[in-house]
């Protein structure tokens, strides 16, 4: 007897879905994380962004944000930020690209006060859309400690999801099911 490959196939193709269902979301700057931007702020009135800076203003949008530094001298120096992708990044939870007459040294100085002011991560994923690149446990106890491990472990296990991403792993799972049930019903029996 010639069996189809199709169950197979199909149960296949269910995991294949719902592996990308699952890696398909994106992440926002939550609302706590006008608390580490303030921070921010404050380390700038300080002088800790550099001697020449005296302040700063913060504008966030979604996943991105800019900064900028406001010299003694009345300049404005801008930086935009958004979620770190790769580990080159200077600052532990973003990148940060200098824009309009800002350097590497305002770039190295904001991510000192950034991994400063954010013991978090302050992205939030939210909804069906890119994938997110999550911090490994092994950085943020690098950076944290055991809180951080922590907060880590527990982000990556309840991950907020939206509407979009549930309806899609429920059809997955329903696919999964019905193809696994017949799989189970095509099985030849013992004695047939």
């Amino acid at each position: 007897m010639v069996r189809s490959k199709f169950p197979i196939a199909a149960v296949l193709a269910c995991l294949a879905c719902g592996v990308a269902a699952a890696g398909a979301q994106e992440a926002g700057l939550t609302k706590n994380s006008e608390v580490g931007f303030r921070r921010v702020m404050e380390a700038a009135q300080r002088g800790r962004l550099g001697s020449d800076v005296v302040g700063a203003s913060v504008g966030v949008e979604a996943d991105r944000a800019r900064v900028e530094l406001v010299g003694a001298d009345g300049s404005r120096r801008v930086l935009l930020l958004r979620r770190r992708t790769s580990e080159a990044a200077p600052s532990r939870y973003f990148e940060i690209e200098p824009g309009s007459g800002a350097g590497a040294a305002d770039a190295a100085a904001l991510a000192a006060a950034l991994d400063e002011a954010f013991t978090y991560d302050p992205y939030q994923v939210r909804s069906y859309g890119a994938a997110p690149s999550l911090p490994g446990v092994a950085e943020a106890w690098r950076h944290g400690g055991w809180s951080a491990a922590v907060r880590v472990l527990a982000g990556r296990a309840a991950v907020p999801a939206g509407l979009a991403y549930q309806v899609a792993v429920l059809i997955g799972t329903a696919l999964g099911l019905a193809a696994s049930l017949v799989v189970l019903w095509r099985r030849p029996h013992a004695g047939e």
